[in-house]
């Protein structure tokens, strides 16, 4: 790589963390073996049991990742999409415990690659995104030490929740590849059958006994947003109902996506799905998923004028839709003695028929306070003001979330980082339909559909699967645009060595002015 596609261009580390197949499993067996023996010196009051398990389950993870396998990326995201469920199985072996080292597997895997990239000094800044990127990650390390988030322990913490997913551009960019991210969106579709199924079971079973500790015990007065009467809302093996919510949603629009470009097999999950949403009581998810598969129904034509016409007709009919839909709901269940369901169906009902009355409204206002509290603070609250860490160990009064991760830059990160964010989601998308128009690859609308319904969560560690796949499905879609443009470049190259002497261009100085 030259000096002008990266942050310096020495060889540098020997160690580096990728670049062959046969240096992979070595470097897995090191960071599995130095993160174990870390972790048992520096948090002694920690469960060796667990810390050993963290330590094998990086070992298979960097094992895959950086020995450049195509299934790193789906082993991955298979981990972090059962990590919820695992802690949860763990509970009658090994208890509950407020430090979870499994939770420590997905930033020490960017970390420590992230760490090679700058020991190696081969940072990526080729690209507008790379670059924005670059810049975003100095103003977040900058923003660990705001003195208003209220204190560092709360920037340290927010690495975790705000620095780590962005960190996973890096990986996508450069261990991703067509086949890799194609079996990525295959197994994020299987495991979305597998805890729509279970999500099920939770909601209409029961929960199991494990999941009856970590609901009530666990998550101590968090747990009264899971309850509708006597029914549960289904979280699957997800670490919330919300990060379940959203992966069922990426499950609908990635089938769909199929399905209008050719694969009619892609139709039969669906039912599942919507099932499972509806009784997950979700209603941005609700919204979300199908104004996604409008958006995606539109891009099928290059026509822009016909895309927006499209576009119309099917945001009317998907509104149309969606409140019919609720209305009879409305009347064949609310008007039974079905007492049961009735709480959660009352909830999803009111979010849709009645938005004045839903959280809506509210939500809507904190989005625009967070980006307007840019203006009056422009050099933001601090790395983890917007996150659970600052919830958890501020000292002062500066905790401050919307829930949105656009208007939470800006809170956070000041006027500059909220602009650099919105830049790059922009450029992200852009590059994505581009891709899309120009080569019809289904693979690039399924990646568009996925940014589209998890707009606004991009950029939320808590949810470890969609951040995952955010980032480095973005880092993905640079590299591939960065290579098409450059293959374009070349042709027109040849192009003009081969184009006839009769039909060459006037020569550069019969143009100058004299």
């Amino acid at each position: 790589m030259s000096q002008g596609s990266s942050i310096g261009a020495g060889a540098g580390w020997s160690g580096q963390l990728s670049g062959s197949r046969q240096s992979g499993p070595i470097v897995a067996i090191v960071i599995a073996a130095v993160t174990v023996a870390i972790m048992m010196l520096a948090f002694p009051f920690a469960d060796g049991k667990r810390i050993i398990l963290t330590g094998a389950i990086l070992l298979v993870l960097a094992w895959h990742l950086f020995s450049l396998s195509n299934s790193g990326l789906a082993i991955t995201f298979l981990f972090l999409a059962f990590l919820g469920g695992l802690r949860r199985f763990l509970i009658p072996y090994v208890g509950w415990a407020g430090f979870e080292p499994l939770l420590l597997v997905a930033p020490i895997l960017t970390g420590l690659y992230f760490s090679s990239l700058v020991a190696r000094r081969k940072i990526a800044y080729d690209t507008p995104i790379a670059k924005c990127i670059f810049w975003m990650v100095v103003i977040m390390l900058l923003q660990v030490f705001n003195p208003r988030q209220g204190g560092l322990m709360v920037g340290v913490a927010g690495i975790i929740y705000l620095l780590v997913p962005l960190l996973w551009y890096y990986i996508g960019r450069n261990v991703a590849t067509q086949q890799s991210v194609q079996i990525l969106l295959k197994v994020v579709v299987i495991i979305a059958v597998l805890s729509a199924a279970d999500g099920l079971r939770q909601t209409f079973s029961g929960l199991n006994e494990t999941e009856k500790y970590w609901l009530n015990v666990a998550l101590g007065n968090s747990s009264v947003i899971y309850h509708f009467g006597p029914l549960i809302r289904g979280f699957g093996f997800s670490t919330s109902a919300e990060e379940y919510a959203f992966l069922l949603g990426i499950g609908v629009v990635l089938c769909w996506t199929r399905f209008v470009t050719g694969s009619r097999l892609a139709l039969i999950p669906l039912p599942l799905f919507a099932c499972a949403i509806f009784w997950e009581s979700s209603r941005s998810v609700m919204v979300a998923t199908v104004f996604t598969c409008a958006i995606i129904w539109s891009m099928l034509t290059r026509n822009s004028k016909i895309m927006l016409v499209r576009l119309v007709i099917a945001l009317i009919l998907g509104a149309v839709g969606l409140s019919w839909s609720m209305q009879a709901i409305k009347e064949q269940h609310l008007a039974t003695e079905d007492i049961k369901s009735r709480a959660l169906i009352q909830h999803n009902v009111d979010g849709v028929l009645n938005v004045g009355n839903s959280t809506a409204v509210a939500h809507s206002n904190e989005v625009v306070q967070g980006i307007l509290s840019a203006l009056i603070n422009p050099f933001g609250r601090g790395l983890g003001a917007t996150t659970i860490a600052g919830t958890k160990f501020a000292s002062g009064s500066e905790a401050y979330s919307t829930e949105f991760d656009i208007s939470d830059a800006f809170a956070g990160l000041g006027l500059v980082g909220g602009i650099l964010y919105v830049v790059i989601l922009c450029r992200v998308f852009y590059i994505g339909i581009r891709r899309w128009m120009v080569d019809r690859n289904p693979l690039y609308l399924c990646i568009v559909a996925i940014m589209i319904i998890i707009i606004g969560r991009w950029m939320n560690g808590a949810n470890g699967t969609v951040s995952m796949l955010a980032w480095s499905l973005a880092g993905y879609l640079d590299s591939q645009d960065k290579r098409a443009r450059q293959t374009e470049k070349a042709k027109e190259s040849g192009a003009a060595l081969n184009r006839p002497a009769g039909n060459s261009l006037p020569p550069v100085r019969a143009q100058t002015i004299r």
